[in-house]
């Protein structure tokens, strides 16, 4: 294999894993956000909260009592959220469907670049 080759495959899947996340949405989420507050900072999900018309904020659980969470990590790190029954939490995970479309792709792309280039080159 060429050795261009071999920097845009590793280019290529780390666009794919860190693409393929998504937002789900959780039901019932005072005992999610509780249990964050248990796990170390470091192994802390990161979620989303709005409220109708209300902006979208996003961070780990650092707190949560009865009535608020509030962010310690992110981009809204510090903020209180309001937690009521219409506040709507999501968790941001990652999409193994995509994910592994996504690896099987890039594998694909490897093995035709594999297969072009031996034949490209060892045909006189």
């Amino acid at each position: 294999m060429r050795p261009a080759v071999l920097p845009v495959l590793i280019i290529a899947t780390g666009v794919v894993l860190v693409g393929c996340q998504k937002w789900t949405p959780i039901e019932n989420p005072r005992p999610v956000l509780e249990e964050q507050v248990a796990v170390e900072q470091s192994e802390r999900s990161y979620f989303r909260f709005h409220t109708g018309t209300s902006p979208t904020v996003m961070g780990q659980v650092a707190a949560i009592d009865e009535d608020s969470v509030w962010l310690g990590d992110g981009p809204d790190s510090g903020a209180a959220v309001p937690l009521d029954d219409q506040t709507v939490v999501e968790l941001l995970g990652t999409d193994w469907v995509s994910t592994g479309f996504g690896v099987l792709g890039i594998a694909a792309l490897a093995g035709v670049f594999v297969y072009a280039i031996s034949d490209a080159c060892c045909t006189w």
